[in-house]
């Protein structure tokens, strides 16, 4: 759960402070350069087109937004079915083990207890305290822990990446629908699927 959510952050915070911090804007100067050179000479002109068009820009970010969470999603959802495999064919315990017990053992607890506040009342929590045992006495000591991991698994990792993908497909479709298609190359389509033909094509911006 914790590289997945560390990673978007950074990522959410690279998209808010986009274009106020030199930093960001090297890093991405930098990125784009790289993948400049992988890229064949179509996926060049693609890029160029991206580029002057911040309408398009915006869609395929929020393109790219809804892929990686629908991504992060099913990589949280393996681990489900993965783990819930294992305790449903295999003989499964937990334990934890630290010099320092009063200071882990405190913390885990509280940790514990937050992100399973959605459920706890339901499902109750495993025991903390009594699962911190040697490796020879973990499937008496640790039983309680799977059902808190399976549900933190859906509740924290597959759950929030669905609605953030639902929400950046929403957003790409509404800048879709808004699209003015009045740049040149768009009149140029709109007269060819329509056989439109009106004397020379104008070289500047045109009302209508």
């Amino acid at each position: 759960l914790w590289v997945p959510w560390g990673l978007m952050i950074l990522g959410g915070i690279g998209w808010l402070f986009r274009g106020r911090m030199a930093g960001f804007g090297l890093l991405g100067g930098a990125v784009e350069k790289l993948a400049l050179r992988f890229m064949s000479e179509e996926m060049r002109d693609g890029m160029e087109r991206i580029r002057h068009s911040g309408e398009l820009g915006r869609v395929i970010g929020w393109r790219l937004a809804k892929l990686s969470q629908r991504v992060a999603a099913d990589f949280h959802g393996g681990a489900f079915v993965g783990l819930g495999a294992m305790v449903l064919f295999k003989r499964v315990g937990f334990f934890w083990e630290t010099t320092t017990r009063e200071a882990v053992g405190e913390g885990l607890e509280k940790l514990v207890g937050l992100m399973a506040l959605p459920w706890s009342w339901r499902l109750g929590l495993p025991n903390v305290p009594d699962s911190r045992v040697s490796a020879a006495g973990w499937m008496e000591a640790g039983l309680g822990w799977w059902p808190f991991l399976l549900m933190a698994l859906l509740v924290w990792g597959v759950l929030p990446r669905l609605i953030i993908s639902w929400w950046a497909g929403f957003k790409e479709r509404q800048l879709l629908a808004g699209l003015a298609f009045q740049a040149p190359h768009h009149r140029r389509l709109w007269r060819a699927l329509n056989e439109v033909r009106r004397g020379e094509e104008p070289k500047g911006p045109v009302d209508g």
